[in-house]
């Protein structure tokens, strides 16, 4: 039922498809570094204490039951589309940084969700959550959308880092006129910082501070 932490640390000729036992509810240490191969997780896993670690290829699924998702994964060599988990209502740090996944499919249900895609490898239209109301950090920073659907629940987009780590900073994928949520009354540091194509912006009636740096070296403004 239970496989414990670093269970296969340092196997270096670990290859190939890992497929866990029905029988695992919890997962509560890494696996091991040195597996490359694709992962499937199965139906009745409740917990992910610490993240399976290793060179994960190809999609993964989320178990139904899982009931606890582990922080920084290495999701670095997975592709495709990665699919939140019911059960997810706020998605922390680091969750799915770096992460291979080109598309993400969020449910509804999530409320905040805070660095966790930073450096990853998202592309094309990102569309957020209906209920979302806080986006905290450098959550997006790096990604290669190139279009953003704004909720209209969505109340806080927090601070960037330095001036320059803010919510879509170094988005340069990103491109063509963007409306800005409709509910936001504050456009904080370095949201858009560096962010080169985009070519015009809508702002709501209802924003009252654009503050330092938002939208910096956006060259084609």
């Amino acid at each position: 039922e239970t496989i414990e932490h670093y269970s296969f640390g340092w196997c270096n000729n670990f290859r190939g498809e890992l497929k866990l036992p029905s029988t695992l509810k919890h997962l509560d240490g890494q696996l091991g570094e040195k597996f490359t191969g694709p992962l499937h997780l199965p139906e009745g896993l409740i917990s992910m204490k610490e993240p399976p670690k290793g060179n994960f290829t190809g999609s993964l699924v989320f178990p139904s039951t899982l009931k606890e998702l582990a922080g920084n994964m290495n999701y670095s060599s997975m592709t495709g589309t990665l699919i939140i988990p019911k059960f997810v209502t706020k998605i922390v740090d680091m969750n799915f940084s770096g992460g291979g996944f080109s598309k993400v499919e969020f449910h509804d249900g999530i409320t905040e969700i805070n660095s966790a895609f930073e450096g990853s490898a998202l592309s094309g239209e990102l569309v957020l959550p209906a209920n979302l109301r806080i986006i905290n950090g450098p959550a997006f920073r790096g990604t290669k959308i190139s279009k953003i659907i704004f909720p209209d629940n969505l109340r806080v987009m927090g601070d960037g880092i330095y001036n320059w780590g803010g919510t879509f900073s170094n988005c340069n994928y990103l491109v063509g006129t963007l409306e800005l949520p409709k509910n936001v009354a504050r456009i904080p540091k370095a949201c858009f910082y560096a962010c080169t194509g985009i070519t015009g912006l809508i702002i709501p009636e209802g924003v009252d501070l654009i503050e330092e740096n938002a939208f910096y070296n956006c060259t084609s403004l």
